[in-house]
């Protein structure tokens, strides 16, 4: 059994309590290491890929000192082969525009060569980097304690107003797909994860777009990782201007089947600013990292000052399949 660092044992003790334990390593000197194998096949959520919500954790624990990533067989990562590497492309996403916009995070020299390509594949000229569009409404299910009954009710016309005002009266939508491909969207030209990957509720509010990940008792630190996610990619589509272009509005007969997406695309030359909301039940609510009042405070104060997160909690009962959340 490998000892614990005293890093790792402050950041244990202060948020997790001795009988839990971390699911990536942390060095006394601030080096987060991750698993290569954990990156190509996992989502970016789970345990031990979530590395934006360690680093803050570090970064706090270390009192406010550097904080540097790191991954385990580095040199599997790929250079230049990136599409159908989605998980692995999602994270080197991550990383970048982590370190550009924390001073405090940096990563290993292996680790940032690699990022560096990554940029420059994304900053190439003749490279054009397209989002994908839903087919059909967001599905519905009737299970109790399914966050998915919960999302649904959030989208009811006032309700999520009430819960985070910054959302304004605009129309709440569901599911907003989350893909990048170059050039066009097909299979063989992905270069993010696509299918179910989606934002879980947005609005615009005058020249912000709101971007909400929704938790219901279930709080996981990963919620940090999403937001920031989706905050970053929202904006390099609307706001960014380099190569990354929304889809113009398909034709369909059932412009629901959009998910909302036409008032995007018809917003997206007003649109100036991001809020990622991050938003969980009052009951089981939020990981113990994202409770700490500095973790909002250090996600805040990045150089990006058109992306601004929030921290919201409900509470209300919903009634799914005759019974009550």
């Amino acid at each position: 059994m490998v000892a614990l660092s005293n890093l790792e044992k402050t950041i244990r003790d202060k948020y997790l309590g001795e009988e839990k334990s971390l699911p990536l390593a942390i060095t006394d000197e601030g080096i987060i290491s991750l698993d290569y194998k954990l990156i190509k096949d996992k989502n970016m959520q789970v345990p031990g890929n979530d590395f934006e919500g360690w680093a803050i954790a570090a970064h706090i624990c270390s009192q406010m000192g550097q904080i540097t990533l790191d991954i385990k067989d580095v040199d599997r990562l790929p250079d230049g082969k990136y599409v159908g590497n989605g998980h692995v492309n999602r994270f080197l996403y991550r990383a970048m525009k982590f370190k550009e916009q924390y001073s405090w995070f940096h990563l290993s020299d292996k680790l940032n060569d690699k990022v560096d390509r990554f940029k420059k594949y994304l900053d190439e000229d003749n490279k054009i980097f397209v989002n994908n569009i839903a087919t059909k409404q967001a599905g519905n299910t009737y299970k109790i304690y399914d966050e998915n009954a919960v999302e649904a009710e959030m989208a009811k016309p006032g309700l999520l107003k009430n819960i985070v005002n910054v959302v304004g009266d605009g129309d709440v939508y569901r599911q907003l797909p989350v893909g990048l491909f170059e050039g066009k969207k097909a299979r063989d030209t992905a270069i993010f994860t696509y299918g179910k990957s989606a934002i879980d509720l947005w609005s615009i509010n005058g020249d912000t777009i709101n971007i909400i990940e929704l938790k219901t008792k279930n709080p996981m630190l990963g919620i940090v990782t999403e937001i920031f996610f989706y905050s970053n990619y929202i904006y390099d589509f609307i706001m960014n201007g380099h190569g990354f272009t929304l889809n113009g509005i398909p034709r369909v007969s059932d412009e629901s089947y959009l998910r909302g997406y036409d008032k995007l695309f018809q917003s997206k030359d007003k649109l100036k600013r991001v809020n990622g909301i991050m938003l969980a039940d009052d009951e089981k609510n939020f990981h113990a990292v994202v409770e700490d009042p500095k973790c909002i405070d250090i996600l805040n104060d990045n150089k990006n000052c058109n992306i601004t997160y929030i921290k919201e909690k409900y509470h209300f009962d919903i009634s799914v399949g005759g019974h009550r959340l």
